[in-house]
């Protein structure tokens, strides 16, 4: 997972979907809240209406096509530009 902008008012995050074939979708939290759930293949998460110079931590599960949540966490932190 990594940050492909440097902006004041946004983040917009990317990753690699897992490559298991009943792979079904990504839960997004952001600073510990739950935000939505992103469909397999679309791979990113912008986070808007932030605060400029402020840090941000995305945590993110899978779940499968039967409703199973991995319990391991990605997580990353990132920063708004100043």
């Amino acid at each position: 997972m990594k940050n492909v902008s440097y902006a004041k008012l946004y983040i917009k995050w990317t990753w690699t979907d897992p490559s298991d074939k009943d792979f079904l979708k990504v839960m997004v939290y952001l600073d510990g809240k739950f935000k939505t759930n992103v469909s397999k293949g679309i791979k990113n998460y912008n986070a808007t209406g932030l605060l400029a110079n402020t840090q941000h931590t995305i945590a993110t599960r899978t779940v499968d096509m039967n409703g199973n949540i991995n319990m391991t966490w990605t997580n990353h932190t990132a920063m708004t530009a100043p």
